[in-house]
């Protein structure tokens, strides 16, 4: 570190920084001190050297550290009140520190671990059990005990969930335990925490249930994790709020940003196939998904499900689901198919507005490229005399040679 600090001065805080927090975690504070002058003033770091070095209390540095949090979310913060949950000692501050440092998007391999959140709940529960006179074996009893406590003491009971997920002797209770503890996570916010615990392994976890994989897919999606979603979703049946069909739209459109396209194509298929019918209140999802599917190139889901909704259509939404199938096709190059749906939008409009020049302006350069010249000329002619785009205009005369 002072040959580092030699060939690249002048030194930046940063680098202080991790300097001195590396110190702290290997407990050398008499060297981490040496580094003080360079740290931000009042910033983590500097908190934390002066909680090691005993010149504040850890009460005092909790207090400190959540106003810190409260201001700006920084997980050195957490680093800090971990550090003072350890010294004060209490075991639910410390397991709410690794929990937050756990949940990170990229924690650094030095502060905590999966593994150790699992010791740490473990050893939280069989302090605690004894404390509450909880009898060895009674798995419902103290299923119960932590469900009792998930909104006045949210870290305990997940303490509890996570140990019941794992020793309950009766699948019910830990299938029970699993989607709890997940859920808790969910209302923390800790999606990337809740999502790293149940994915560590050598952890004795059996496989979890549905109720637990609705939940951690709920983790992963929040979390952005689209793949991981899917996986833990897939195969799962429709959960409380929505019908089998959205269900199924909301797996398609996550397996679109997932890039599996495979599994979307498979769901578009199943979905177009069937015969159920779509309530006007729900068509405008269907082409919320149909459109997704465009926008990645898989045209052919796309007008299934826009061909799935057409027949249950109102006449305005109709107009958009036949310049959508349209769409469709001009991108796989069936340009008759593609103009002739452009022209039955048209003909449901009420009055020559611009989705209907626009239709026609698609309709006229379909019918261009299939090599119907005289039927393209109609289409420009009348985008001459009726529409207000330039834009629409412009392209028409180019068509026609002016």
């Amino acid at each position: 570190m002072l040959r580092f600090q030699q060939d690249y001065r002048p030194l930046t805080a940063a680098t202080a920084t991790e300097f001195v927090d590396i110190l702290l975690d290997l407990d050398r504070v008499k060297e981490a001190v040496d580094w003080l002058g360079m740290l931000e003033d009042g910033g983590a770091t500097q908190l934390r050297l002066r909680l090691h070095t005993g010149l504040i209390k850890p009460q005092e540095a909790v207090v400190l550290a959540r106003a810190a949090l409260n201001r700006a979310a920084d997980t050195r913060w957490w680093r800090v009140i971990l550090d003072a949950a350890q010294r004060q000692p209490s075991a639910v501050l410390r397991l709410e520190a690794i929990e937050q440092l756990l949940d990170a998007p990229a924690p650094a391999p030095q502060t905590v671990t999966a593994a150790q959140l699992w010791d740490a709940y473990d050893a939280f529960v069989r302090d605690s059990a004894n404390i509450h006179h909880l009898l060895a074996g009674d798995d419902a009893g103290w299923l119960d005990f932590a469900q009792r406590r998930r909104e006045t003491e949210p870290v305990a009971a997940r303490a509890y969930f996570a140990y019941l997920a794992r020793n309950a002797r009766a699948a019910p209770v830990r299938e029970s335990a699993q989607a709890q503890l997940a859920a808790g996570f969910a209302a923390a916010r800790l999606p990337h925490a809740g999502l790293r615990l149940f994915a560590a392994s050598s952890t004795g976890l059996a496989p979890p249930g549905e109720a637990a994989r609705h939940a951690l897919g709920g983790l992963a999606a929040e979390a952005g994790d689209t793949a991981r979603a899917l996986d833990y979703w897939l195969g799962l049946p429709a959960p409380a709020g929505y019908t089998a069909d959205g269900w199924s739209l909301r797996l398609a459109a996550l397996a679109l940003r997932a890039n599996r396209t495979g599994i979307a194509n498979d769901i578009a298929r199943r979905l177009g196939a069937e015969k159920s019918p779509i309530t006007g209140m729900h068509a405008q999802a269907w082409i919320s998904v149909a459109q997704q599917y465009a926008d990645h190139g898989q045209h052919e889901g796309a007008r299934l499900l826009l061909e799935r909704v057409l027949p249950r259509a109102d006449p305005l939404l109709a107009r958009v689901v036949l310049a959508e199938i349209g769409r469709s096709h001009e991108a796989r190059n069936d340009s008759l198919l593609a103009a002739d749906f452009y022209l039955r939008s048209v003909l449901l409009a009420v009055a020559p507005d611009a989705a209907a020049a626009e239709a026609r302006l698609r309709a006229g350069l379909a019918l261009a490229r299939a090599g119907l010249h005289d039927d393209a000329r109609v289409q420009f002619e009348w985008l001459l005399k009726n529409a207000r785009d330039p834009a629409q205009i412009a392209v028409a005369r180019r068509e026609l040679g002016f």
